[in-house]
């Protein structure tokens, strides 16, 4: 009965836990079926450098001694996202989703490195602020995108 009460507990715990913090990457669109692409989303925090990144660009041709641009859309959640396409999307890389929509900014890199920096500004309104972000890559032979999973980013102090 002891387990019970302590498991109650500790459930009760992570509940009030979760409802007062807030995680600052969530998984929440798909991206393409077989690209590969997976996005990464390291702590973004109020002054300081936010990382982020593309830890796989082969399905656009990408590799270590071939760069391929990588476009890092920021904007609002869009669940279920709107289908991609071909031509826009790449036929290899299968049934393709964007969940970011309307796009409010675009960053433009090239992989490899497989990361960016982003600059937070240290200011405390930022604080709790959240948004999308997804990354595509662009084969520059076949002039079509693979996108990877979104996030829901929310800034943190």
């Amino acid at each position: 009965m002891n387990f019970l009460r302590s498991l109650a507990v500790a459930l009760l715990a992570g509940v009030f836990l979760a409802s007062t913090t807030r995680a600052q990457c969530v998984a929440i669109g798909p991206g393409c079926a077989v690209s590969g692409m997976n996005l990464a989303c390291g702590a973004p925090r109020i002054g300081t450098n936010w990382v982020i990144g593309e830890q796989n660009a082969g399905a656009c041709g990408g590799s270590v001694a071939t760069s391929v641009p990588i476009l890092t859309v920021f904007g609002t959640c869009q669940v279920p996202g709107i289908a991609l396409n071909p031509p826009l999307a790449c036929i290899r890389c299968g049934g393709c989703e964007l969940n970011v929509l309307p796009i409010d900014f675009m960053l433009q890199w090239t992989w490899p490195p497989r990361t960016t920096i982003v600059p937070i500004p240290n200011n405390r309104f930022l604080v709790g602020y959240q948004f999308c972000i997804q990354n595509a890559c662009l084969d520059p032979i076949n002039f079509c995108f693979c996108v990877s999973g979104a996030w829901q980013v929310t800034i943190q102090a």
